[in-house]
């Protein structure tokens, strides 16, 4: 279990946000990158994927935004598993942005799941860990799994502030 190579911070992709979300256009960006840039917000206005976390994809997937850094977005993808909605941490690259998730109920429910997630106590130790998760430091094999769970916990997940940013 991999989410990335690079940490991106809640501040970062709240930034990213609210560029989307406006319209202004920055004078040092060429201009072929405000066209792309002018488009790309049309998109997220429109589309409304930057207004609300949950956006539905077909009757049973969903892409959930939650504009979060990247150790909360890790913790919410437990926290979801964890309450037995199956989905992934996107793209699955070196940046990890979003959660693709199947989901039996409405965006609606998704939502209210979101909710409850955010008010309610979180054990970070209660998750359930894949057997492949990985922790990059070169003696890891030499380090039993409970200790390599817990450091991982410690150092790739932020579960308080998924309260206060999501």
């Amino acid at each position: 279990m991999a989410f990335g190579s690079i940490e991106l911070h809640t501040k970062l992709l709240r930034k990213m946000k609210d560029i989307l979300l406006g319209d202004q256009a920055y004078a040092y960006m060429s201009k072929s990158c405000v066209e792309k840039l002018t488009r790309m917000q049309h998109f997220a206005r429109y589309s409304g994927f930057a207004k609300s976390p949950v956006t539905p994809l077909s009757e049973k997937e969903y892409a959930i935004f939650p504009w979060l850094g990247t150790k909360q977005l890790c913790a919410l993808h437990l926290a979801l598993e964890k309450h037995g909605v199956q989905n992934k941490v996107c793209p699955g690259g070196r940046m990890p942005l979003y959660l693709m998730a199947s989901y039996d109920g409405n965006a609606d429910h998704l939502e209210k799941l979101l909710e409850k997630i955010c008010t309610s106590p979180i054990n970070k130790y209660d998750f359930d860990l894949p057997e492949n998760m990985q922790v990059p430091y070169k003696y890891n094999r030499f380090m039993p799994k409970e200790l390599l769970k817990k450091q991982f916990l410690e150092d790739y997940l932020d579960v308080e502030s998924i309260k206060r940013n999501l």
